[in-house]
């Protein structure tokens, strides 16, 4: 199975909704940036970082499939955080001085520094160039890649159904009826062919 380009999905994603990510200025990439940073607060502090911890207590199916959803939805918030971060590479000291955003690097920095690098200091430009890397790397390690990247593809898709729900304060929301991934027949084996 090859791999997603994740990029790419999140990318599609975010043209889909529509959130735009590329082509901002001014305004309104400050204000899309800020929003990006309460997502990756909410998704690497608040729902990776306690999976994590559960996970590594007791490592059961169910704290298993929590931590893969965490893996993906970070990927997803972090990675579309780095491209529009990395639209004109001039943006990153612009809006690293402007509207400081100290949420990602903070977020990130615990989640190297606790999960990936807990002994090994890291300069501060590498968090959010590499932490998509290393959360697809963690995730293939915990599962595999194949069924890691069946995964990706679970959650993309689901998250690809959101097209019909509202934006709420800068945020995508589930439509009526909407049907969260089935993580958990893939990592057990049962979407995967296994």
């Amino acid at each position: 199975m090859q791999t997603p380009n994740y990029f790419q999905d999140i990318a599609d994603f975010h043209a889909a909704m529509p959130l735009p990510l590329l082509g901002l200025t001014g305004q309104a990439l400050v204000d899309r940036l800020q929003k990006l940073n309460e997502l990756v607060d909410e998704e690497l502090l608040a729902e990776f970082m306690p999976a994590y911890a559960n996970y590594c207590r007791d490592p059961s199916l169910e704290h298993l499939v929590t931590l893969i959803d965490a893996i993906c939805d970070s990927i997803y918030v972090v990675g579309a955080t780095q491209i529009a971060i990395r639209n004109d590479c001039l943006n990153w000291e612009l809006e690293r001085r402007s509207i400081r955003i100290d949420v990602i690097l903070y977020a990130a920095s615990n989640v190297y520094q606790e999960v990936f690098y807990p002994d090994i200091p890291q300069p501060e430009d590498t968090y959010c160039t590499n932490l998509c890397d290393h959360l697809w790397s963690y995730g293939t390690y915990l599962i595999g890649e194949d069924r890691f990247n069946a995964c990706w593809r679970e959650v993309h898709s689901s998250n690809m159904r959101k097209a019909d729900g509202p934006v709420v304060n800068g945020k995508k929301m589930k439509p009526p009826g909407w049907v969260g991934p089935d993580l958990k027949s893939i990592i057990e084996g049962e979407k995967h062919g296994r």
